[in-house]
């Protein structure tokens, strides 16, 4: 199985998984973190949709980190065979999924498939997010 990222010429391409290792330093409590390439698909909408592909994203990645631990025993499912999973969520998704659904209900969305960057404000969504006490923090980098 390959996983697909923007490659630099803003084209979809594919990579083996677990490559585009790259180590992060984070702020504490979690410090020096390695993360990889993985599926997401965030790759395939985001770069693409409306409001954001006029701005020229050239490369767009997903990386993940998994504890040592866990990576192994995921590593060791996949070798027993259990590489195809239907089915996956963490609370992090469904939470997202939830405000979404709630979002349509209410008609703050237009109905259809889009990608969630281009139907949702983003104020509104981190408001929403952080009344189930998820906390959420911003960094910015501007070259000069």
């Amino acid at each position: 199985m390959k996983i697909i990222v923007l490659g630099g010429g803003g084209k979809l391409v594919e990579r083996p998984p677990q490559s585009g290792k790259q180590t992060l330093v984070l702020p504490e409590p979690f410090g020096e973190l390695k993360f990889i390439h993985s599926q997401h698909s965030e790759v395939a909408t985001v770069p693409f949709a409306k409001g954001i592909k006029d701005k020229g994203i050239k490369e767009f990645t997903w990386r993940l980190h998994l504890a040592d631990a866990e990576h192994e025993g995921l590593k060791s499912l996949v070798k027993a065979g259990f590489g195809d999973f239907d089915e996956y969520n963490d609370p992090a998704t469904s939470m997202s999924a939830s405000i979404g659904a709630q979002n349509l209900g209410r008609k703050e969305i237009p109905p259809g498939v889009w990608g969630p960057e281009e139907c949702f404000d983003i104020k509104h969504f981190f408001a929403e997010m952080k009344k189930s006490h998820f906390r959420i923090t911003m960094q910015t980098e501007e070259e000069i």
